[in-house]
């Protein structure tokens, strides 16, 4: 079986369309005459694509053992980010007649399972049989509607302690449900992770940066609710890394910190988020950060490995470095923030694997300083000097409200992240305590391995929680002050 450059889901359903339209000529032997085809492609973005590139859409080639060959045909549109179904007036002379029938199914449409597969297949195939072309855009609308319904559904009936449940009402889900965005992105690709994943915190992604302002009602109170207390009207300051030089090791003797790490996130501008990525302009967007990391000197100099076509023995390196990152967890892969896996991701680090960098994780670039013990400062530095030197290179996406774009609205702003792994027995014998402690200064508490685990050993990782609002330095200078304060207590524990 080939299928080139179309996901499996989209192959079944080309397949079952095929099949169940060569069923119906079958049972009409006798009756000549035109029938309908449903042809779907993909291609890359217009804006980041040659002009000869972009008249040549993408050929499908489908074979199975199962079902007969798909014959390819050029599409009459351009479509992106998202899978076009073209209905063809064919001939038995198979002329093409294109219609202007063209439909744009997003690809959040197009995450079904088989028996969901099959019923959209047949819905299509009943409709283009009797001719009724006006009415399958409202079929696929009401398929989105009732799935959005459905999940709206689930979500309120959940036991979930989601913002998205606390921030999504009726009002709101009603006023936004039909909206789309010029990606095509609708109100199920902003919150369908939330409401797969009930046990989220948030529950919302930003498939594009469209969405923050066009599901504005719904990302507006939420990033009100988690930044503590950036409004509507609120505008993020400007870029201020400070005095690096004010901030110092937070535990000079070694006794509670084991490492420190300082991570900020980037999207690169000209490009959507991950959800609307094309296959191409991973590829690009991974050839464009290889090559600027590969000018980086001093201190920050080092490797870029990407992991498309990585051997066994640089992965097992990365692995027991422990800074290769894996695909998506399930609040990603239910966001569609995996599209292409491993296509134009990629892994940098320093020869003194002090400083890293994650290409097209879940945001285009994770920018990372870190190292054992609790120098803050040292790490800080690093950091800065790293970022304003690419910044030099690769212009990032900046927004005159929200500061720098993310895919996740909890890293908006500085999208600064400063955390240290620190052993707190005491306080971690009473929990309520420690999160009284971490709530006061706004830090996070997490597991050892992150968001969604378990502390190990008695290690947690703590950060500032606030990104938004505040300038890079007010953010890391809030964690010290928590982490100073928390170790403080644990002494006199």
């Amino acid at each position: 079986m080939q299928c080139h450059t179309i996901p499996l889901v989209v192959y079944s359903l080309l397949c079952k369309l095929k099949y169940l339209e060569c069923h119906r000529k079958k049972k009409q032997k006798k009756k000549k005459g035109r029938a309908w085809y449903a042809i779907l492609g993909t291609k890359s973005q217009v804006h980041h694509e040659p002009p000869g590139i972009i008249r040549q859409l993408c050929k499908l080639h489908v074979y199975s053992s199962t079902y007969p060959k798909i014959n390819s045909r050029r599409a009459s549109q351009y479509f992106y980010p998202s899978l076009l179904v073209s209905l063809y007036h064919i001939s038995e002379s198979h002329h093409v007649n294109l219609k202007n029938t063209s439909l744009v199914f997003p690809v959040s449409m197009l995450k079904f399972d088989f028996k969901n597969i099959n019923k959209l297949s047949l819905v299509c195939i009943n409709i283009t049989n009797q001719y009724r072309i006006k009415d399958i855009g409202f079929t696929v609308q009401f398929l989105l509607l009732d799935k959005l319904e459905a999940g709206f559904t689930k979500l309120q009936n959940s036991d979930s302690k989601s913002l998205l449940k606390k921030h999504l009402t009726k009002e709101i889900f009603d006023a936004l449900k039909t909206k789309k965005s010029g990606f095509g992105c609708s109100l199920l690709d902003v919150i369908q992770s939330g409401v797969e994943n009930l046990d989220s915190g948030v529950g919302i992604y930003a498939p594009d940066a469209e969405s923050y302002t066009l599901f504005g009602d719904l990302f507006d109170p939420i990033i009100d609710d988690y930044h503590g207390g950036f409004k509507k009207t609120d505008k993020h300051p400007p870029k201020d890394f400070g005095d690096v030089d004010t901030l110092g090791n937070l535990d000079p003797t070694g006794e509670y910190i084991v490492s420190t790490r300082v991570r900020c996130g980037r999207s690169l501008d000209g490009y959507p988020f991950n959800p609307c990525l094309t296959e191409a302009q991973y590829k690009e967007m991974e050839d464009k950060v290889s090559s600027t990391l590969s000018g980086l000197e001093g201190e920050l100099k080092g490797t870029f490995y990407p992991l498309t076509g990585m051997s066994k023995e640089v992965q097992q390196k990365l692995i027991d470095d422990h800074f290769l990152f894996k695909e998506g967890d399930r609040f990603l892969q239910a966001a569609n923030a995996c599209r292409f896996w491993p296509t134009g991701r990629g892994i940098y680090h320093n020869d003194a694997k002090t400083f890293l960098v994650w290409c097209n994780e879940e945001d285009h670039l994770r920018i990372i300083s870190m190292q054992m013990g609790g120098d803050l400062g040292q790490v800080y530095r690093r950091l800065v000097t790293a970022v304003n030197d690419i910044e030099k290179r690769l212009p990032f996406s900046h927004h005159d409200r929200f500061g720098f774009l993310t895919f996740c609205p909890t890293n908006l702003g500085t999208t600064i992240r400063a955390s240290v792994h620190i052993k707190v027995p005491k306080l971690a014998a009473n929990k309520a305590k420690l999160e009284e402690v971490a709530g006061k200064f706004n830090l996070q508490v997490r597991g050892t391995r992150g968001e969604h685990t378990e502390a190990e050993g008695g290690i947690y990782d703590i950060s500032n929680k606030r990104r938004l609002g505040l300038t890079e330095y007010q953010a890391v200078k809030e964690m010290h002050d928590g982490i100073a304060e928390l170790i403080k207590i644990e002494k006199e524990l």
